[in-house]
């Protein structure tokens, strides 16, 4: 019995530190991908203001191949992009290069990260759509 315990807890043991060894290794691939979506939004960046605009992101992705290609790789659409991009501009419709990169890397790190921006997004539309509808009525 003292045996298996010793190889029982020799093996919870190497389970843990596989564990933080994975924390590690995600957090400097999230690192890796920020600096690298920060670089793209930089690229994208035709005013060179240090943030990006909605047109500028879509104009990015019409009409830039590797732009588009390297979003595509990663299975992000536009309409993903668009997402992230309303979830973190400010209220004049800018996002910082750092803002968007995180909401991107945030969306592709969780399960249901980008359909629940899209979904947000969509609410967005709505309640914007409705804001303006009231404000023709009354």
């Amino acid at each position: 019995n003292l045996i298996l315990s010793v190889i029982v807890d020799k093996a919870n043991e190497a389970r843990c530190q596989d564990g933080v060894y994975q924390a590690m290794t995600n957090k400097k691939l999230r690192a890796h991908a920020k600096k690298e979506l920060e670089a793209m939004w930089k690229d994208a960046d035709v005013d060179m203001d240090g943030s990006l605009t909605l047109e500028e992101l879509r104009t990015a992705f019409e009409y830039d191949d590797k732009f588009r290609a390297y979003f595509r790789e990663m299975d992000i659409e536009l309409s993903c992009l668009e997402a992230a991009h309303s979830a973190s501009n400010d209220d004049f419709g800018e996002c910082t290069y750092q803002a968007l990169a995180d909401e991107v890397v945030r969306m592709k790190n969780t399960d249901m990260g980008s359909t629940i921006a899209l979904v947000k997004l969509q609410m967005r539309q709505v309640l914007d759509g409705m804001e303006f509808i009231t404000k023709e009525i009354g």
